[in-house]
Order: C-alpha cells, then structure tokens, then sequence
C-alpha cells in the first residue's frame, strides 16, 4: 500500500499496518519517515524497536518485507557510500602509490583488500571483504563487467 506525504514522497507499507498511521502527522526526516508528536520513526513503530534496518536501503520503503531487527553496527555495514563524488564504497586512491585500494570495518578492525591498478578492481576486493565479514548485511558494490 502507498501513501503520500505532503511534500509528495511515496511510503509503502503493508496494508495490515495502515491503523498505525491513524492520529498520527507523517514527515520526511532525512531519508526516514517520523512523526511529530511523539517522535518516533515508522519503520520502529512497525517492528516495535528501536534496532531496524531497511535491507534496500530507502527509508521509505517500509513494508514488513523489507525491514529486519537488527544492531546498530549491522545497520552500518548496510549502509551507502558517505561521497557523492565516489564511484565506489570501500575504494580508495592512494596518490603516492598510483594505486586503488579497498578497506572496511568489522568488529572494530579495520580489514584491508589490497592494492589494485583499477578501481573496478579494488570494488571486487572490497565486495569479498563486504561478503567475508558483513554476511547478510553487506551492502555491495554494482560492478560493471571489467
């Protein structure tokens, strides 16, 4: 089911969860929904914690299907690249060397993927590192066939 904020956003949800948008105003936050009084973000209300991730990614998806508990630190790992400019997340251009490459963290550890002559090539590292330590919430680079 859709429904419409007033600055035109679309918000799907599942129709069983339609009772809990009643007495409630509904605003774009950010990339989440949330409502005024009192403040409470709807994928929390939905799922009744604090603790949720959307596995797409849009906050304004949150239909059952797409929302899953979790701890904050997964909800990081599922998180997007932080740079606009940044083709890739987890890739980085080392100007000393000439060389890409890839990083993340897990655990507080920092795990390194490698030097790479090509930043296609330091996305495939950073994707196996995602897969090795992010498991089901990894959120991995779109690669074009190198």
């Amino acid at each position: 089911m859709k429904f419409f904020l007033s600055d035109g956003s679309v918000v799907l949800i599942n129709a069983k969860d339609k009772r809990l948008l009643a007495g409630r105003k509904w605003y774009r936050h950010g990339r989440y929904v949330r409502s005024g009084e009192p403040r409470i973000y709807l994928h929390q209300l939905i799922l009744g914690t604090r603790g949720v991730d959307h596995k797409n990614g849009d906050g304004l998806d949150n239909r059952r299907q797409n929302l899953r508990r979790c701890k904050q630190k997964y909800n990081c790992w599922n998180s997007k690249k932080k740079r606009d400019y940044k083709q890739f997340k987890g890739v980085y251009f080392d100007r000393r060397r000439g060389l890409w490459w890839a990083q993340l963290y897990a655990n507080r550890q920092s795990h390194f993927g490698g030097y790479h002559f090509t930043e296609k090539a330091a996305a495939v590292a950073y994707n196996r590192l995602a897969r090795k330590h992010h498991g089901r919430f990894a959120l991995m680079n779109v690669i074009d066939r190198i």
